[in-house]
């Protein structure tokens, strides 16, 4: 049975998914690719870390490349997508997360798990993470201007904020 490629996550990929949703750092998906490298094997993919948040951000990537593919999420957004996840977590699971190594680890995954399994919910989310980042860059999704650390904890804040005035941390 062949997979289809669309379905597989390299390697690099899974790091860059993994580092800007659980790691709060897709401000260095691209530019900084090395360092976030350098923690294989203490900060990613380290003994006795939990799997789900690996495969949590696997799947999120692939639900908002699925979307760029369908049209469903403007394409001037790809150099965003790893910000995107970022809030997408937040605004399904909330900021405040447990360790990768704790067992609570498996429920706050669960959370946004059951959230990408429903396409709709999926799609009405990673709208409003879209919508948040679009608003902190001010709608010029610039690899320049969005891929440091000040526009990250922007993103953070908004999305943080969007949970709190408009309840959507409740899938």
């Amino acid at each position: 049975m062949e997979i289809e490629k669309t379905r597989i996550v390299t390697f690099a990929n899974m790091i860059r998914a993994f580092a800007a949703m659980f790691l709060n750092e897709p401000h260095r998906t691209t530019r900084n690719f090395g360092g976030l490298k350098a923690k294989v094997g203490t900060g990613i993919f380290a003994k006795n870390q939990r799997m789900e948040p690996y495969y949590v951000s696997a799947f999120a990537l692939y639900r908002i490349e699925f979307l760029f593919r369908n049209g469903k999420l403007e394409t001037t957004y790809k150099p965003a997508r790893y910000h995107i996840m970022l809030a997408l977590r937040i605004l399904i699971a909330g900021f405040e997360m447990p360790s990768v190594t704790a067992n609570a680890m498996q429920g706050y995954c669960n959370t946004i798990s059951d959230v990408l399994q429903d396409a709709a919910k999926a799609e009405e989310y990673i709208a409003a993470a879209a919508k948040i980042v679009d608003n902190c860059a001010g709608g010029v999704i610039d690899r320049d201007n969005i891929r440091t650390e000040p526009f990250t904890d922007k993103v953070i804040s908004a999305a943080k904020g969007a949970v709190a005035l408009q309840g959507l941390k409740n899938p």
